[in-house]
């Protein structure tokens, strides 16, 4: 099969294509005829040679974290709810298992967790645990992008947030994967949504998302816009996944008792 395959750290050129053996599903494990993948900043990390630990791999690999396709063999064991052809997207987050978290049900918290690898193909093999089935009307694109940044952003909204109609979310950066995940995620609580971009494209593009509000976060004056729009209240919930460049103006326009 085909596959993206890096051999050493750099730029997007050290992404070879080459031919390599199909993988073999084993003990409860399906092998997927990939449809279409998406790229994360993982990915880009990842080949970039990022330094911390949570993003080591060993080289050579084949990089991608989204997987979307149809199955094309069962392993031994498979659960029996999966057939040949079920069109299905896989969580991307593989628990130790072992763990107290894990023990309690609460796979989210594993401190032992590993990220899945190896999209970038033509066949992918993964766990039927963590195997969902899609409906024949969701487009593959679509379905493609949603396992890492929906996952991420339902945890940090409604896991940890609780994120309900009475909230007044701020999302940063709304057009990125999660930003976008958040704004619809908020949305679909019935929560307020505040989002912000920063050049004249992006701000345009989130218009089709209809927060409640939209900011440009290079502009002075933002905070000042969120304080307007909640009466001086601030947001209620602020969803932060920028970092240094936006951690001071999160502070200030979060609530009293409010979350980010």
């Amino acid at each position: 099969m085909r596959a993206a395959l890096i051999r050493k750290h750099g730029d997007p050129s050290v992404l070879q294509l080459d031919n390599v053996s199909v993988p073999k599903p084993g003990t409860g494990e399906l092998l997927i005829k990939m449809l279409s993948t998406s790229v994360n900043h993982r990915d880009v990390w990842i080949r970039k040679g990022h330094p911390h630990p949570a993003y080591h791999v060993d080289l050579p690999t084949v990089l991608g974290v989204d997987v979307c396709g149809v199955i094309e063999e069962l392993g031994e064991e498979a659960d029996p709810f999966f057939n040949v052809g079920d069109r299905i997207i896989a969580n991307p987050y593989i628990p130790c298992g072992k763990c107290d978290r894990c023990r309690r049900g609460e796979l989210q918290y594993c401190p032992n967790f590993t990220v899945y690898n190896g999209s970038y193909a033509e066949y992918a093999v993964i766990s039927a645990s963590n195997a969902v089935k899609i409906s024949e009307n969701v487009p593959i694109a679509h379905a493609a992008a949603f396992p890492n940044s929906y996952i991420t952003a339902w945890q940090m909204l409604v896991g940890k947030a609780n994120v309900g109609p009475a909230d007044t979310v701020f999302v940063w950066a709304g057009t990125s994967g999660l930003g976008s995940a958040a704004i619809e995620i908020a949305k679909l609580t019935g929560a307020k949504v505040i989002a912000s971009a920063g050049t004249d494209a992006k701000l345009d593009m989130l218009k089709a998302y209809q927060p409640d509000l939209i900011v440009d976060h290079h502009k002075p004056g933002m905070v000042e816009q969120v304080m307007d729009f909640t009466e001086g209240k601030g947001a209620t919930i602020v969803f932060e996944h920028v970092g240094k460049a936006s951690w001071q103006r999160t502070l200030e326009m979060c609530s009293f008792g409010g979350t980010v």
